[in-house]
């Protein structure tokens, strides 16, 4: 189990990042074109 924590971190982190991208494109978008 302790080999995959840092896989399981980076997946964590980069399934975060492109949840924080996506709901700041969608945001933006509403913003503009709402």
């Amino acid at each position: 189990m302790e080999k995959l924590m840092p896989y399981l971190a980076k997946f964590a982190f980069t399934v975060s990042m492109v949840m924080f991208v996506a709901g700041g494109g969608m945001a933006l978008y509403a913003m503009f074109y709402g």
